[in-house]
């Protein structure tokens, strides 16, 4: 049975999030916060100052493990019987180790051993190495800890597609929300080149992030909801996170969570953000799931302390504005809930730039609903055309700023 929780618990995750705002006076209303951003720490792998080449005293280009895909998987699966998973995915960073964190969400998971190795398309991989936590093949989770491999001298190419395959038993976490072209299969193949009779599987399971060191770079995480996560794409690669790192040729990364809003997404910053190694970036791609409150300070406070979160955690942080939408149950009110809010992001000092989703997405002859063929059925996600547009949007606000 699978079971979708609202609570959420510590592990790394970096996203990108979409807020709406309005005018906010005095302190946000929301009371908890999360941990100083300031004292929050991600696995440099070798991040500081930069080496010296011994025989000459040339510096070396400084190196870091950083983020290359990650997942916020919020859902769980129940496999009694040992499963194994193959989760592929695409590095548009290049490296010569690698490490993989897998997680056990709110129930625990018993790993018997996982792999990782370049996948060829249908369940195949090549080069297929075994990946060791702690010295050991196999690894139990307890509930919401994170198990990081130990490094794996393995060469990745930027641009290239690698797959994790693990076997596993008990309760696995998943994303619903996108189409992979990920395999399950009965029983301890994970090792295999080719799992034969394995049954395609369009959910993400167990891989809460991947990272390769090599040199710095940029790495954009988007904090966001089911439209971040890829709700109606059509395929991973089509979702807009997708779209906008195969046209910046450098790692943006889901941190998104379907149905969250202000609230949500504020309580999963350390978790789904700032745990993330390697992360300069965030783009906040929220408030959509906010709008039928009807009250724009609630959402304009909510984005407030997420910015601040963000900015005080060194990340450059970026508001994406509310697309508009043609769901049946949209109001007049929600409307102006989400222009005000929109407005907010606009104009606030608490990001350093705007991804104004809502603009490329808008009918120009009437910019309160969405342009056509940009929509999927429900008026809710965006199509993938629609997906392809705010993939090419934040794109373009990224690449006319600093490094």
């Amino acid at each position: 049975m699978r079971t979708l929780y609202a609570c959420l618990v510590s592990s790394g995750v970096v996203l990108v999030v979409a807020c709406c705002g309005g005018k906010t006076t005095g302190e946000p209303p929301l009371d908890a916060q999360p941990s100083e951003a300031a004292d929050a720490s991600v696995d440099g792998g070798g991040a500081g100052d930069a080496q010296v080449q011994a025989d000459t005293g040339t510096p070396l280009p400084p190196t870091e493990f950083a983020t290359v895909t990650a997942s916020t998987l919020p859902y769980e699966d129940s496999f009694p019987t040992v499963t194994t998973f193959r989760v592929p995915f695409t590095t548009m960073r290049a490296g010569t180790q690698v490490k993989v964190a897998l997680w056990g969400h709110l129930t625990g998971m018993n790993v018997r051993e996982a792999w990782l190795g370049r996948y060829l398309g249908s369940g195949t991989v090549e080069g297929n190495t075994p990946l060791l936590f702690s010295a050991q093949k196999g690894v139990s989770l307890a509930p919401g800890a994170v198990a990081l491999s130990d490094p794996l001298p393995f060469v990745v190419a930027h641009g290239g597609r690698y797959a994790v395959s693990f076997a596993a038993t008990g309760t696995v976490p998943s994303g619903q929300d996108i189409v992979s072209d990920g395999v399950r299969a009965s029983g301890n193949v994970a090792g295999l080149p080719t799992i034969s009779g394995g049954t395609r599987d369009v959910a993400v399971y167990g891989v809460k992030y991947v990272a390769v060191l090599g040199e710095r770079q940029r790495v954009i995480a988007v904090l966001g909801d089911s439209i971040g996560a890829g709700m109606a794409a059509g395929t991973t690669e089509g979702r807009f996170v997708g779209v906008a790192q195969q046209e910046l040729a450098f790692p943006v990364v889901d941190a998104s969570e379907g149905g969250d809003g202000v609230e949500r997404a504020y309580f999963r910053i350390d978790s789904d953000v700032l745990a993330l190694p390697g992360i300069t970036d965030c783009v906040v791609e929220i408030g959509i799931n906010d709008l039928h409150r009807e009250y724009p300070p609630f959402v304009i406070d909510g984005l407030t302390k997420i910015f601040l979160a963000l900015r005080r955690a060194g990340l450059r942080t970026w508001g994406g504005t509310i697309i508009p939408n043609s769901a049946p149950k949209r109001t007049e009110a929600w409307e102006l809930t989400r222009q005000e809010v929109n407005a907010f992001i606009q104009s606030t000092d608490l990001v350093d730039g705007v991804v104004d989703f809502a603009a490329a997405l808008a009918d120009p002859a009437d910019p309160t609903k969405p342009a056509a063929g940009l929509m999927s059925q429900d008026g809710i996600h965006p199509s993938t055309a629609g997906h392809r547009v705010m993939g090419e949007t934040l794109a373009r606000a990224v690449q006319g700023s600093r490094p």
